[in-house]
């Protein structure tokens, strides 16, 4: 079984060999921590399955099928609009337009999700294989954005970009830091697959979740190699890893990973500890 075909099992509720694993984001300066300052170098050695890359002008058609013509599974990242016009306008003034002015926050994302479109269809046809929205809609104690402002105007436009895109046959998964289990119900209404980050330092769980989606929804990204202070040590990792696999090995949709991706300050030697981990979990498990 390829890392495609593992991912692809794992969100058809499929048999496995072992969990799925794999990143949403390696930052180049953890890259540059590999021989060869390579990203296939490290998906390699980490033996992951699945490759995020990102939905923009900035990766070419030739790019994208040079990587989905091999075993990985693709993911294609797309910035979300609430995190696009946070960047632009700033939280103070976005916050206010959705108080105050929700329809005009609605029409900017509406705006952007259009102009989504073209390049998540040009990396469907390249041959991605799934899409993550990412857009950070909590923090650490819950949602940042009402709940009546995301049932009215954002899962709508969503949900419309979502079924231009043939979410029924296209895995789609939102992504968003922090303690989104408010978030997860409305979601999943409206044609995602999955979620990606459950951080446990926000206390997100298997049973943080409806007990219907936890049979029908793929949950990716709940491994954390740092504490509140301090980075894991290589040992705490491997006893970690084991735990996570086994508090989620009920669950047929998971795909192990980092809730926020592998970045400059981690050490790789602990990283390809706990991605071994996985391995040997799965060969203990059969």
């Amino acid at each position: 079984m390829n890392g495609r075909e593992r991912v692809w099992s794992a969100l058809k509720k499929g048999t496995l060999d072992r969990p799925p694993k794999g990143e949403i984001l390696i930052t180049d300066d953890f890259i540059k921590k590999f021989p060869g300052n390579d990203l296939e170098a490290v998906v390699t050695c980490i033996n992951a399955d699945l490759v995020t890359l990102p939905v923009d002008k900035s990766f070419s058609k030739h790019q994208w099928r040079r990587w989905c013509s091999k075993d990985y599974f693709i993911f294609g990242f797309v910035q979300g609009p609430f995190n696009t016009i946070l960047s632009q306008i700033g939280w103070r003034n976005l916050s206010l337009l959705i108080v105050k002015k929700p329809w005009e926050a609605e029409k900017l994302m509406c705006e952007l999700v259009s102009s989504f479109l073209p390049q998540i269809n040009s990396a469907l046809d390249c041959g991605c294989d799934g899409i993550v929205i990412a857009d950070d809609l909590a923090g650490n104690q819950g949602l940042l954005v009402s709940p009546a402002f995301l049932e009215q105007y954002y899962f709508p436009l969503i949900a419309a970009l979502l079924a231009k895109s043939n979410c029924e046959n296209v895995p789609f998964l939102f992504h968003s830091d922090g303690n989104i289990a408010g978030v997860v119900p409305g979601l999943s209404q409206i044609g995602f697959w999955g979620i990606q980050s459950l951080q446990p330092s926000v206390g997100l769980k298997a049973t943080s979740f409806p007990e219907e989606l936890m049979g029908n929804w793929c949950f990716w990204g709940n491994f954390e190699f740092e504490n509140f202070i301090e980075l894991k040590t290589a040992l705490q990792v491997e006893k970690e890893v084991f735990a996570t696999l086994k508090s989620w090995s009920g669950t047929p949709g998971y795909i192990f990973g980092s809730s926020g991706g592998l970045y400059h300050g981690l050490n790789p030697e602990t990283v390809k500890m706990g991605y071994a981990a996985v391995d040997r979990w799965g060969s203990c498990n059969k």
